[in-house]
């Protein structure tokens, strides 16, 4: 399975969103790496729940930091991170219920969710910041 690769290209210019963005990268990754072993229903809740957490928080220091720069498409891009929480907390419900799910399909959701929410909404971000200087 395809591993995320952190580029220049997902660079904001934004060191704090970007390490925060570099750590989500590192624990997706550490997903897809318990999905290609094969390791244990147990593992995989594990770094399914650290995925889960550290995108709620995130999420909440990133909209608070849109906010801090009078960001215009704040409410706009908070509602998409409320779409993505919902959707990672119906995994979490499904896994946590012994739902048999896919753990491709898992893969591939996160890793199309965070490398195109970074390039284009939190894009936006970075471009507005830039104009303020």
């Amino acid at each position: 399975m395809n591993h995320l690769n952190w580029s220049e290209d997902l660079t904001l210019g934004l060191d704090t969103l970007d390490n925060q963005h570099k750590e989500l990268f590192s624990i997706a990754n550490d997903l897809l790496s318990a999905i290609d072993r094969a390791e244990g229903e147990t593992v995989l809740k594990e770094v399914f729940d650290r995925l889960k957490n550290y995108t709620e928080s995130h999420f909440k220091e990133e909209e608070a930091y849109m906010g801090s720069i009078d960001f215009p498409g704040l409410d706009d891009h908070a509602e998409e991170h409320a779409l993505l929480l919902m959707r990672v907390n119906t995994l979490w419900r499904l896994i946590l219920s012994d739902e048999n799910i896919s753990p491709k399909g898992v893969a591939l959701f996160i890793s199309d969710w965070i490398s195109a929410h970074i390039m284009d909404s939190d894009g936006q971000i970075a471009t507005y910041a830039q104009s303020l200087k």
